[in-house]
C-alpha cells in the first residue's frame, strides 16, 4: 500500500452515525452497504468501494458517512477533486471528520493553506485528533516548517503513543533539521509499532547512511525492498 492509499485508509470512518434523514443511525440497509464499501477500501479495491458507497447514497441521499467514505476512496484513487466534493457534502451533512479527509486531498494537490485550514477545523472540533495533528504536521513539513511538524507530532504522540506514523513523520522532520540521532530514534519507535512499514525502514536507512553507518543502512534498505516485494 502506498502513502496515498495508507492515508485514505487511515482516514476512513467506520462509525455508523451520519446516515438517515434525521441524522440518526439507520442500521438497514445503509450501514450494511457502507460496511461493504469499507471492506473493499481496506483492500485498496477503490472502484468496488465506491460502487458500494454509491448504493448507500442512492438508498439515503443524506447519508453523510457514505459521502465521507466515498471521499476517502476517491482520495485513494487520486481523484482529489471528486474527493473534495464528497467531503464538502459530508461536512454540510454533519460529518466533522470529513475535514481531515478534505485536508488530505488539499495536501495532495499542494494547496497547503486550504489543507491547514481543514486540519485546524478538525482540531478545533476535537483537540485530541491524533490524525489531524499528524497530517497537519505533514503539511508543515512540505512547507519547510519542520519545527511546526515536530510540535504537531509531539501532540499526536502525547494523545496516542501507539500511532507509528507520528513517530515516522517526526523522525523525518528531525532528519531534515540534521539531527540524525533523534531521527533514527523516532524511526525505530515507528518500526516497533508498524514493523511492515517499508517506507520507515527506507527512511531510517537514509538516516543511518548520512550518519556513516553503512551496515545498518544496507540492512534497512534491504528490509524495505523485501517488504515492498511482498506487497506486489
Amino acid at each position: 500500500m502506498n502513502t496515498q492509499e495508507f492515508c485514505a485508509v487511515t482516514l476512513l470512518a467506520f462509525s455508523l452515525p451520519g446516515c438517515g434523514r434525521t441524522g440518526t443511525p439507520q442500521r438497514s440497509p445503509v450501514p450494511r452497504v457502507v460496511e461493504e464499501g469499507n471492506t473493499f477500501a481496506l483492500k485498496g479495491e477503490w472502484e468496488r468501494a465506491i460502487a458500494a458507497y454509491n448504493k448507500a447514497i442512492e438508498n439515503d441521499p443524506k447519508c453523510a458517512l457514505a459521502y465521507s467514505n466515498r471521499g476517502a476512496a476517491y482520495c485513494g484513487m487520486g481523484s482529489y477533486d471528486r474527493a473534495i466534493a464528497d467531503c464538502t457534502e459530508a461536512v454540510r451533512l454533519g460529518r466533522r471528520d470529513a475535514f481531515r479527509k478534505r485536508g488530505l486531498c488539499y495536501y495532495m494537490k499542494r494547496e497547503f493553506d486550504k489543507a491547514i485550514s481543514d486540519f485546524d477545523e478538525a482540531i478545533r472540533f476535537d483537540q485530541k485528533d491524533v490524525i489531524a495533528y499528524t497530517y497537519r504536521g505533514m503539511v508543515y513539513a512540505a512547507m519547510g516548517a519542520f519545527d511546526k511538524t515536530i510540535s504537531d507530532c509531539d501532540k499526536a504522540i502525547r494523545f496516542n503513543r501507539a500511532f507509528g506514523l507520528a513517530y515516522n513523520n517526526r523522525g523525518s522532520a528531525w532528519f531534515k533539521k540534521g539531527d540524525l540521532a533523534k531521527a533514527i530514534s523516532d524511526y525505530t519507535k515507528a518500526i516497533a509499532l508498524e514493523p511492515n512499514a517499508a517506507n520507515t525502514y527506507r527512511n531510517r536507512g537514509a538516516a543511518y547512511q548520512m550518519f556513516g553507518d553503512k551496515s545498518n543502512a544496507d540492512r534497512d534498505f534491504a528490509k524495505a525492498g523485501t517488504l515492498e516485494g511482498t506487497k506486489r
